[in-house]
Formats: C-alpha cells, sequence, structure tokens
C-alpha cells in the first residue's frame, strides 16, 4: 500500500489596507498557490478578532478577491479583521489573515460673523468667515454659492476663492433685499463643513418735506417763524439734517435765522425799495 503525501498549499495577501470612510469599494487582494495545475481552489472568508461578521464583503467570496464595501461613516478609526482559508483536493488548507483599516475623517467646522445692515450705496464690504481646526495635510478649498432666492454669486465681486470675499453693494434696489449665499469648506481627508451667509441690504426711503405757506408781509413787519416738517424717515426716532440754501434771485440766507434747522426765522427787512420775493 502505498501512501501519498499531500502537498502543501500557500495563500498571500495583500494587508494591511487603510481607506477613509465613504471611500469607493474596492476588491481585497489575495494569491493561492501550490496545487497541481487543473486542481480547483476553494476559498472561504471567516470574519476574526471584534469583527462580528463578513456583511461588508458584498461580492466575490467564493474567490481570492471579494470586494469590499467601505462604510460611509465610523464613529472612530475601525478595523476589520478576516480570514481567507484556501483549500483544494489531495492538499493541505492553507490560510491567511486580512486586516482593512477604515480611517475616520475627522470634520471641520466653519462660522460667519453676522454681516452688518447695509443701506443701499453704501460701500462694498468684506464677509468674515473662517474654518478651523487649520490644516495639516492639505489647504482648505473654499466654494462660495447661492442660496433661498438669491440667484447667483455675481455681487461677490473678489475673493471668492477664500473665507473672505467682498460683496458688492448695490447702488439701488427696489425694497430692502436679502442676498443669501453657503459656504462650503473642504480639505482631504476631512468631512466638508458648511457656513450660511446672509446680507440685508436695506432701501433708502424717500423723504417727504412740507412748508406752510408764510404768505405776503409788510417791510418792517414782525419776524416770521418759518412752519416746516420732514417725514418718511424709517424708526421712531429718526434725526434729520436740514440745509437751507438760496433759489431764484435770492443773494444769500442772511435773513434767515440759521440754516440747518426745519423752521428758522425769517427777518422781516425794516425797509425794501419795491415789492421783494
Amino acid at each position: 500500500m502505498r501512501v501519498l503525501n499531500r502537498v502543501a498549499l500557500s495563500v498571500v495577501c495583500a494587508t494591511p489596507y487603510s481607506v477613509y470612510e465613504g471611500s469607493a469599494d474596492f476588491a481585497l487582494s489575495c494569491v493561492a498557490s501550490g496545487a497541481s495545475a487543473g486542481t480547483i481552489y476553494e476559498y472561504e472568508w471567516t470574519a476574526r478578532g471584534n469583527t462580528a461578521n463578513t456583511d461588508l464583503l458584498i461580492a466575490g467570496t467564493d474567490g481570492a478577491t471579494p470586494t469590499f464595501a467601505v462604510p460611509d461613516e465610523v464613529e472612530g478609526d475601525e478595523a476589520y479583521e478576516y480570514l481567507l482559508t484556501v483549500s483544494a483536493q489531495n492538499a493541505e488548507d492553507a490560510a491567511a489573515e486580512v486586516t482593512v483599516n477604515v480611517l475616520n475623517r475627522g470634520a471641520l467646522s466653519a462660522a460667519c460673523a453676522s454681516p452688518p445692515l447695509v443701506y443701499e450705496g453704501s460701500a462694498d464690504f468684506t464677509l468674515d468667515c473662517s474654518a478651523s481646526p487649520p490644516p495639516s495635510t492639505s489647504a482648505y478649498t473654499y466654494l462660495w454659492t447661492a442660496r433661498g432666492a438669491t440667484p447667483d454669486t455675481d455681487l461677490l465681486v473678489s475673493g471668492t476663492d477664500g473665507p473672505t470675499p467682498t460683496f458688492a453693494v448695490p447702488d439701488e434696489v427696489d425694497e430692502t433685499t436679502r442676498y443669501e449665499y453657503l459656504l462650503t469648506v473642504s480639505a482631504a481627508n476631512v468631512q466638508d463643513a458648511k457656513a450660511k451667509v446672509t446680507v440685508t441690504v436695506l432701501n433708502r426711503d424717500a423723504l417727504a418735506v412740507v412748508c406752510a405757506d408764510p404768505g405776503s408781509v409788510y417791510e418792517g413787519s414782525s419776524d416770521i417763524a418759518f412752519d416746516c416738517s420732514a417725514s418718511g424717515a424709517p424708526g421712531d426716532s429718526a434725526k434729520y439734517t436740514y440745509i437751507w440754501t438760496v433759489s431764484g434771485d435770492t443773494q444769500d440766507t442772511a435773513l434767515l435765522s440759521a440754516t440747518d434747522i426745519a423752521p428758522p426765522t425769517f427777518y422781516v427787512p425794516d425797509e425794501v425799495d419795491e415789492d421783494e420775493t
């Protein structure tokens, strides 16, 4: 009787693998050898260590290169450990361990200061945003997009590749208008951060000024206090600025008691050579 020796199989797997959460799925890479030509290998994948099952090996588990489905998110760095056992007829089994390390990307944060309320026609100004923590392995990338009822980012006239673009205040708006933007900050191997910014451009309401007709007086009459009032400014305690200037053939404002108040007093001349306006 002749007793035959079983050949020893060999299996080698590339390991370890390190990928970030949310990366593309990929195939593990193992190679079996040792059996005679034409022999069919059989493959069995099992979980080991703290790995509960082989659910993330979503295809090809009957071969040497199954597909590993990378989780979209992990709370911290995770190691997924597997054991591949290879068998063949008249051969001793071989086994190899495979570990896939799925790394947590961490998270950026972005914040923007609330812009001041501005009136139409005001000076342009810069938005004030920042991202943290500081980039370590790659620079930040900034993307500004419009949101809400804002159609585009045309009023962000410069610096849109950074956190402090310049906002061009419109010369005129038909009514108080809100311009809404979204800043997205990204960097390699970290989760994006987003921050919202709203710029409110106020419409300058039209003022109204009304003066009562002082009528006609004779030379030498008592001085007359003009009766004028302004309205239309926003708020309950608006402060108006007044400037009196001459019109027509009047040469100066010497007959007014003041030129920076609403109701100055008109000094009636003692004598005029003829009727004067």
